[in-house]
C-alpha cells in the first residue's frame, strides 16, 4: 500500500489529529507549496477546518464544479 501512495499520480496527504502533516507524496507538493507548509507543519486553519469536518462526519467532502 505504501508503494501505491508514493507512486500515485494523485495527491496523498496524511494528517494527524492536531493538523500536523505526517506524510505527503510527490503529487502533493504543489498543494503544500500553495498552502505554504511542509511535512511536520500544521495545515492552514481553512484547510484544517475541512479535514476535521470530514473526520468528524466520517463522510468525504467533495468540491463540485
Amino acid at each position: 500500500m505504501e508503494q501505491f501512495q508514493e507512486n500515485s499520480p494523485n495527491p496523498v496527504i496524511s494528517v494527524g489529529k492536531d493538523g500536523t502533516i505526517l506524510y505527503s507524496n510527490e503529487a502533493s507538493e504543489p498543494l503544500l507549496h500553495e498552502w505554504g507548509v511542509t511535512i511536520v507543519e500544521r495545515l492552514p486553519s481553512s484547510i484544517l477546518d475541512i479535514v476535521q469536518k470530514v473526520i468528524t462526519q466520517n463522510y468525504p467532502e467533495k468540491n463540485g464544479s
